[in-house]
């Protein structure tokens, strides 16, 4: 009887791109007014990207990763570049962390405890603010622009370091507090000139989702696109 000679790596890179495909689902961006041209996708995890589909009044991405959480770039007809990014929470929550009663929504106080935390907290960075922050009185996420454009080792004439990044807050027992080490880089730059900086950062309007980006497994997701206030 004769032997089968089975090439092993080719088997199992067919497993694998047989799991990949099965996990593959789509995402649709439903556009509203804003006038898209094109769209692309960035894998918070793996950092992959994936070009959309621009149809009218959506965008369309057949084949994305499920289980990633992704962020959105459109660019506009009229020239804004809109950067839908993914704050919902870092992990998933427990089952009950929805039941009653529900946690009271993020107050005027708990803001101004989080905004003193990215005051006082001691970073590279000389320039910190906030772009966006949602959540409520236990948890909260925040789209961070951090910038640094004062001299620091090894700088070359006018550089600017800039980054855009999540973070995490949860209330404890003793107030509000940063959830160490889990932060997660959006945009991570450094610019020659103040007017490479700007005119690199100028096009780009900051659209938290709140209820994620989070491709589900057997479930094809749908995103309204915020509308003009």
């Amino acid at each position: 009887m004769k032997s089968m000679n089975i090439d092993v790596s080719t088997f199992v890179l067919g497993v694998l791109v047989a799991c990949v495909a099965v996990r593959a689902e789509s995402l649709t961006i439903r556009t509203g007014e804003a006038d898209a041209v094109s769209a692309r996708s960035i894998a918070a995890g793996t950092k992959t990207e994936a070009q959309g589909t621009v149809e009218k009044g959506q965008i369309v991405f057949p084949k994305l990763l499920a289980g990633e959480r992704y962020d959105i770039a459109i660019t506009t007809r009229a020239g804004p570049v809109l950067r839908l990014i993914d704050l919902s929470w870092y992990a998933t929550l427990p089952a009950n962390a929805n039941a009653e009663p529900a946690p009271d929504p993020l107050s005027d106080d708990d803001r101004q405890a989080i905004q003193e935390i990215l005051r006082d907290i001691k970073t590279f960075t000389n320039k910190n603010a906030f772009l966006h922050l949602i959540g409520d009185s236990t948890r909260a996420v925040a789209l961070v622009e951090l910038i640094r454009d004062t001299d620091f080792h090894a700088r070359q004439g006018d550089e600017i370091i800039w980054r855009i990044e999540v973070w995490y807050f949860e209330n404890q027992a003793g107030g509000w507090a940063k959830v160490q080490q889990q932060n997660r880089v959006v945009e991570r730059e450094r610019f020659k000139s103040a007017d490479a900086f700007e005119a690199h950062r100028k096009p780009f309007k900051w659209i938290g989702i709140e209820k994620g980006l989070m491709i589900e497994r057997g479930k094809a997701s749908i995103v309204e696109l915020p509308s003009k206030k």
